[in-house]
C-alpha cells in the first residue's frame, strides 16, 4: 500500500501498469465496484492496482503482488495549474 499526497489544486489524470511488459491503463469506477474489480482479480493471482481518494488530497494506491528483487512500473499522473509571477511560471 503507497499513500500519495497531492498538491491541493491537483487533479489525478491517469493510474497505468506494466503487467508483463504491456502497460495497462487504468479506470475510473464508483467505489465498491473498483474494490470489488481489485479483490476479484487478486484472487485470480493476477496484477490488479487500486487507486482510492483518502482525505484531502490524500489517495492511497495498493498493488498486488509486489515480488522480492523484481521492478514493478507505475504511473501516476496528475494536472496542477502553476502559479504565474512576473509573467514566469514556477515549478
Amino acid at each position: 500500500t503507497f499513500y500519495f499526497p497531492l498538491p491541493s489544486d491537483a487533479s489525478l489524470s491517469r493510474l497505468a501498469m506494466y503487467v508483463d511488459g504491456t502497460l495497462m491503463e487504468g479506470g475510473m469506477a464508483e467505489r465498491d465496484h473498483a474494490r470489488n474489480v481489485y479483490e476479484t482479480i487478486r484472487y485470480q493471482r493476477r496484477d490488479p492496482a487500486l487507486l482510492e481518494w483518502v482525505d484531502g488530497s490524500l489517495f492511497k494506491m495498493r498493488v498486488f503482488p509486489l515480488e522480492a528483487r523484481r521492478e514493478k512500473r507505475i504511473i501516476l499522473s496528475y494536472h496542477q495549474k502553476l502559479p504565474i509571477s512576473y509573467s514566469k511560471m514556477t515549478y
